[in-house]
């Protein structure tokens, strides 16, 4: 069973077996089994409000437990949690699975997500550093003379 906290410092716990694949598919037609192919964590990992209606519907009894109803959860569901809660879910996937084999190209397809995602942080990091505020600046004002039919030889009101 694997845990995570929401940005209220609830903690919940992930336990897949075979009634929760069942449930998620029957209540909101995701195939866990999928998760198998990598393709389907990937996509997942890009659509975060289909990520905590999954993970609602595998924390729904503990949730129902504590009077917390699918908005709530949602509500405290943003930034750290996701992640945490990504990791759970992968976690409980790798538990889950019969094949060693399976639980091997999970756990790398877990390493893959992430080293692909630290990849795209320093893409991004390395894009800020080289940003150049005097250009976006003169480029905004020169949008700005565009909209108002301004002549570019005309100065920008003060």
């Amino acid at each position: 069973m694997a845990q995570f906290k929401d940005n209220k410092e609830r903690s919940w716990t992930i336990d897949i077996n075979v009634a929760v694949v069942k449930r998620v598919k029957a209540r909101i037609q995701i195939d866990l089994l999928e998760a198998f192919n990598g393709k389907f964590l990937e996509d997942l990992s890009r659509d975060p409000v289909r990520l905590v209606d999954l993970l609602y519907v595998l924390c729904e009894a503990q949730a129902t437990a504590v009077g917390i109803t699918d908005e709530q959860f949602g509500e405290a569901m943003a930034g750290d949690s996701i992640l945490s809660a990504t990791d759970a879910f992968i976690s409980a996937l790798v538990d889950f699975s019969p094949s060693p084999r399976a639980r091997a190209s999970l756990t790398e397809i877990r390493r893959l997500m992430k080293e692909a995602e630290s990849k795209a942080h320093d893409l991004v990091d390395a894009r800020i550093k080289r940003i150049d505020v005097n250009e976006w600046a003169e480029i905004a004002v020169r949008q700005g003379q565009e909209k108002s039919g301004a002549s570019s030889t005309v100065a920008p009101a003060a």
